[in-house]
């Protein structure tokens, strides 16, 4: 039903064409985040640091999983997540990023 009411608030933006205001776009989730601009750069620059930080293999992973799950006509795509956890859980980084948190320091994944 969601996605129903998204694809017609889309569908009516493309047909109209008029220009939305931050917020508005905000509202309807068509983005995450809305910052004044002159902190927008800063902001931007510390999501990536966010997401660079992460292990690229298990993004990869979750990303995939994620647009499985939402393009599966049934309730069988959530099991895509927990497949997608257990090949992570068998990884290099997964190991590293356990450690590093017993060690209580900085991981250092290396995308296998």
């Amino acid at each position: 039903m969601a996605r129903a009411v998204g694809m017609r608030m889309a569908k009516e933006m493309v047909f109209v064409g008029d220009p939305i205001d931050a917020k508005t776009a905000q509202s309807i989730g068509l983005v995450n985040r809305v910052f004044p601009a002159d902190k927008f750069l800063d902001e931007v620059k510390s999501l990536a640091r966010n997401i660079a930080s992460k292990s690229g293999i298990t993004l990869k992973l979750a990303k995939q999983a994620l647009n499985e799950a939402q393009d599966s006509p049934d309730p069988d795509g959530v099991y895509r997540d927990i497949d997608a956890m257990g090949v992570a859980f068998s990884t290099a980084d997964q190991k590293e990023g356990m450690t590093a948190f017993v060690e209580k320091r900085a991981p250092k994944f290396v995308g296998r």
